[in-house]
């Protein structure tokens, strides 16, 4: 019986050999063009244009940029707000800034400069050299620089990128399903209140750091925050890049509601500031942590053996960096054609808003612990803090 079975196997050989060729060479047709395709946005991307930290050209090589003063800020904001006497000149809020001339302030931004401080070292292993890397300061963020092998990237196009298109796709489908079905008159939009989530936006998000004066015990318009945004990024109306020269917003801290809110010499709506707040936080606002991240990243093959874990998320990093600066704004000529965008929408208005975000660095944000007892968020990041 076992002769039986070799001989069944043996005669039945060459066909499953057949097979087993004709399956590798139509995955090969499929594979081939991709890989091939991959490797030459690698090349054009990665393997032409960028180095290692390790290198002195590389933007993230030197020390990361020291954080904006809070007087450097203070005094763009007053010397903004001088430009627009109509708007400003009966400002309570400006006022309160203006005094304020703690010291503390100042050894604030230094410490967080020293902590911010990170070691030499890129590759740590007792084998392995050590590529020392600057005790200088690089002079600006930048969000996507980070060099990627072609083995690297072709993993993260392959295991990343799939499931970020599918995100993406799934997303567009459902917002255009909605505006459809809205315009149809089959759904409405939920009712709400644009003060509520300018509040909200404001005081529980990364737009917080904006905190910068507050009202005196016994002002007459009550505990009023203010948030202020100099040389503001915005698309204006002809789909061009933009800024404004400040741009503040006023929080109720009792109701968490916007009150008030000035952009150069118009007084603005809470819909419309909820719109300009709402598009900073997701184009000039959110990339400064994407840009600031690269400063952490280690993709050097040697840290693959050391720490798994951070060569991982080096890489996830580097690539989604990558997408979100050098490929996000190819998918707006998509968007344009299922009607999300405006037929006119110039792509260079939206990449301005992120490049001005970049290079416009951290600001010191020093006041924002007076936030606690009214955001969620800024008494879990200042409680946590002090761990790391």
């Amino acid at each position: 019986m076992v002769e039986s079975v070799i001989s069944t196997i043996w005669a039945t050989l060459p066909n499953i050999i057949y097979y087993v060729q004709t399956i590798l060479f139509y995955s090969s047709l499929l594979i081939l063009p991709y890989i091939y395709r991959t490797y030459a946005t690698w090349d054009a991307y990665f393997g032409r244009k960028r180095v290692t930290r390790a290198s002195e050209s590389s933007p993230s090589h030197a020390q990361i940029p020291n954080i904006k003063s809070f007087e450097e800020n203070k005094r763009n904001i007053l010397a903004a707000a001088a430009l627009h006497v109509k708007n400003y000149s009966t400002c309570e809020l400006l006022y309160p800034l203006m005094k304020n001339k703690n010291k503390r302030q100042e050894q604030h931004s230094k410490v967080i400069n020293m902590k911010a401080r990170r070691r030499q070292t890129l590759v740590i292993h007792d084998d392995a050299k050590k590529e020392l890397l600057s005790e200088n300061r690089a002079e600006e963020l930048d969000m996507d620089h980070v060099y990627l092998t072609f083995f690297q990237y072709l993993w993260a196009c392959t295991f990343i990128g799939p499931n970020s298109i599918y995100l993406w796709i799934k997303g567009t489908t459902k917002l255009r399903l909605r505006a459809r079905l809205q315009k149809w008159g089959f759904i409405e939009p939920k009712p709400f209140d644009p003060a509520k989530i300018v509040g909200r936006l404001v005081l529980e998000g990364s737009l917080a750091v904006h905190y910068y004066a507050r009202t005196d015990d016994d002002s007459e318009l009550g505990d009023i925050a203010g948030f202020f945004f100099r040389d503001f990024p915005y698309i204006d109306k002809d789909s061009k890049f933009a800024t404004c020269d400040l741009f503040a917003v006023d929080i109720d801290l009792k109701t968490k509601k916007m009150v008030k809110a000035k952009f150069d010499d118009e007084y603005l709506t809470a819909s419309q500031a909820l719109i300009l707040l709402w598009f900073n936080t997701i184009s000039g606002n959110h990339v400064k942590l994407h840009s600031l991240a690269n400063w952490g990243t280690n993709t050097e093959p040697e840290i693959k053996e050391i720490n798994p874990s951070l060569y991982l998320f080096s890489v996830v990093t580097t690539i989604y960096n990558y997408f979100g600066f050098t490929c996000f704004s190819g998918f707006m000529d998509t968007w344009k054609k299922m009607g999300l965008l405006a037929p006119d929408w110039n792509n260079d208005g939206w990449i301005g808003c992120v490049v001005h975000g970049v290079k416009d660095n951290i600001w010191a944000h020093p006041n924002i612990t007076e936030l606690i007892p009214h955001s969620r968020l800024v008494k879990f990041i200042c409680t946590l803090r002090p761990a790391f």
